[in-house]
C-alpha cells in the first residue's frame, strides 16, 4: 500500500501550524488518534493529480480545504466543517480541479476502522437548483450554500429551471464552474429532466456536462408504463446516448418516474440488466417509488437495486397519487413517508456521497418563501444523514 510521507507533529510545529488543533481535528473526523500521516501540500493555483501523494490509488483520504492565511500562520485554526472525505478517484478529480491556496491532506496508515457514526457523516446534503427555478443561478447557489448544503444538481430545464444553457462557449462554462467553486459547492450532476426523445439536444447537454465538470446527467426515462414496445424503445435510446456519454466521460442517471416506462423497482432492475452499468445508473427518488401502482415501501425494496444507484434525490410526499402535490407537502416531515428509515437504508449504499434535495413547483414562489423550504428541509434531513 502506498503511503504519504508522514510529517510528524514536530515538523508541523516547525511550520508554525497548530499541531494539537490539527491532530484533534483529524481524530474527531476520522475516529483515529496517532495513526494518521499528515502532510501539507502547497498549491499556487490549482491542485493537480500528479502532485497528489498516492493520487492513483483508489483508497480514501481526508482533506482540509479551508485554506490558510499565509500572513498569520501562527494563528491558524482550521475549521472543522472544511474537512472532506474523498472516497476514490472521482472525488479526488473533483478536488483536483478546484482552486486552493493550500491543502492539508491526511490519510490513515493501515486499514480503516471508521465507526458507523463517522461513516454516516460522510453523506452530505445537496440541493437541486430546480427549487430556485424562478430565480437566477447566483441567487440559487448563494442561498443553497448559506443554508449548509455542499452540492448542487445544476438544472438546464427550459421553463422550469434554466440555470445552465447548452451550446455555449468554453468561457461560459468556466464561469458557471467558477461560481460553484466560489460558493464551495460541488456540481453533483446536471439536471436535464426528460430529453431523451430529442437526441441532438441531449448530446449538447452531455457536452455541457463535460464542460462544466458534472460527472453525470440526470434524466427521466420517458416512455409508457407496462408497454413492452415502449420499454424496449426506451432501453435502445438510453444505450445509444450512454455510448455518447462514455466518449465524454459522463454517466447517465436514470430516474424511475411515475407514468414512465421505468417507474418502479422491477422496471429499474430490468433496465439495468440491459444497459452498460459503467455509464448508466439509477437516480433514485423514493417519492416516485412510493407512488407507483405497486405501492412500494422504498426503504424495504431499495436493496434490490442499491448496487445500481449512483445518485439520490430526497423530499417528502403526502399520499400516493400520481401528482407529487404542492411544495409544502414535499418539505421533509410534512408528508407520509418514513424518512428516517429511508435515510438508514440510503446510507448503506456504497459510493453515494450526496443526498440531493429536489422539490418541484416553487418557480412562482418569492425567494424568502423558497428559503424557508430550503432551511426547513435541511434542518430535518441533516440529523438523518449525519
Amino acid at each position: 500500500m502506498t503511503r504519504f510521507s508522514p510529517f510528524d507533529l514536530r515538523r508541523f510545529a516547525a511550520n508554525q501550524y497548530n499541531p494539537i488543533r490539527v491532530r484533534d481535528q483529524v481524530r474527531n473526523f476520522t475516529g483515529h488518534d496517532e495513526q494518521e500521516a499528515v502532510s501539507r501540500l502547497p498549491v499556487s493555483s490549482r491542485a493537480r493529480a500528479k502532485e497528489w501523494p498516492s493520487s492513483r490509488e483508489d483508497t480514501p483520504i481526508f482533506v482540509y480545504t479551508g485554506g490558510f492565511d499565509q500572513r498569520r500562520p501562527a494563528l491558524l485554526q482550521p475549521r472543522e466543517d472544511r474537512w472532506e472525505f474523498l472516497d476514490g478517484l472521482q472525488d479526488r478529480n473533483r478536488l483536483d480541479k478546484g482552486r486552493f491556496d493550500s491543502l492539508l491532506i491526511c490519510r490513515q496508515i493501515g486499514e480503516s476502522n471508521l465507526s458507523a457514526k463517522r461513516k454516516a457523516r460522510l453523506m452530505e446534503l445537496g440541493c437541486s437548483t430546480i427549487l430556485y427555478g424562478g430565480h437566477d443561478l447566483e441567487v440559487a447557489v448563494e442561498r443553497i450554500r448559506a443554508a449548509g448544503y455542499r452540492a448542487i444538481e445544476l438544472c438546464c430545464i427550459p421553463g422550469m429551471a434554466p440555470h445552465l444553457a447548452i451550446g455555449q462557449s468554453d468561457a461560459y462554462y468556466r464561469d458557471i464552474r467558477r461560481r460553484a467553486e466560489d460558493h464551495r459547492l460541488a456540481i453533483e450532476s446536471l439536471g436535464a429532466s426528460g430529453n431523451l426523445d430529442d437526441g441532438d439536444r441531449f448530446l449538447r447537454i452531455l457536452d455541457a456536462a463535460a464542460s462544466v465538470g458534472a460527472p453525470l446527467v440526470t434524466t427521466g426515462p420517458g416512455g409508457k408504463p407496462d408497454n413492452e414496445e415502449s420499454f424496449m424503445a426506451t432501453v435502445e435510446k438510453i444505450n445509444a446516448l450512454s455510448a455518447q456519454a462514455a466518449r465524454r466521460g459522463v454517466r447517465l442517471g436514470i430516474k424511475p418516474h411515475v407514468g414512465n416506462a421505468v417507474y418502479n423497482t422491477d422496471t429499474a432492475f430490468r433496465l439495468m440488466q440491459m444497459v452498460d452499468p459503467r455509464w448508466v445508473g439509477i437516480n433514485y427518488d423514493a417519492t416516485h417509488i412510493w407512488r407507483s401502482p405497486q405501492r412500494e415501501v422504498p426503504e424495504a425494496s431499495v436493496g434490490r437495486i442499491s448496487r445500481y444507484i449512483i445518485s439520490l434525490r430526497i423530499r417528502d410526499v403526502k399520499g400516493r397519487q400520481a401528482a407529487i402535490g404542492p411544495v409544502e407537502n414535499q418539505v421533509a416531515g410534512q408528508g407520509d413517508m418514513d424518512l428516517r428509515a429511508q435515510a438508514d437504508a440510503f446510507r448503506k449504499i456504497q459510493g453515494l456521497k450526496y443526498a440531493i434535495l429536489e422539490i418541484v413547483g416553487a418557480r412562482d414562489m418569492g425567494v424568502d418563501d423558497v428559503d424557508s423550504v430550503l432551511r426547513r428541509s435541511f434542518d430535518y434531513f441533516q440529523p438523518l444523514f449525519e
